[in-house]
């Protein structure tokens, strides 16, 4: 984490949104110790078994592995999305920002209940 943590502090020096986003969780994962996580495997159980006692920060890691489809998650939008509004119920607001632009029109910005835009 360590690493990541170098590579999300230059791509946010450089202006990536995503990366400033993710700095302040990716640096609570580096304060991890060494060798806590070994394997990727390792990192997608601890996720998981996070995520089910309700730890925030592991729930939005995770809804960001499931909409990417990386990590050893399968590409999931609606469990991307459960685990967002998870995270966002507990006061994440990165997480509600991600939540708002998945569920927006991708044309227009509207929101779009029932993923059918109103506007367009």
């Amino acid at each position: 984490w360590k690493l990541a943590e170098e590579w999300f502090i230059k791509a946010a020096a450089q202006g990536h949104e995503g990366a400033q986003t993710l700095l302040p969780k990716v640096k609570l994962l580096a304060k991890m110790p060494a060798g806590a996580v070994a394997t990727a495997e390792d990192v997608f159980s601890n996720l998981v078994a996070k995520v089910e006692q309700g730890d925030q920060i592991s729930q939005f890691l995770l809804a960001t592995l499931h909409r990417s489809g990386t990590g050893g998650a399968q590409r999931d939008t609606r469990r991307a999305k459960e685990l967002f509004k998870a995270s966002a119920e507990q006061g994440d607001s990165d997480a509600a920002s991600v939540l708002t632009t998945m569920m927006a029109c991708a044309s227009c910005g509207a929101p779009r209940p029932r993923f059918q835009c109103q506007r367009c």
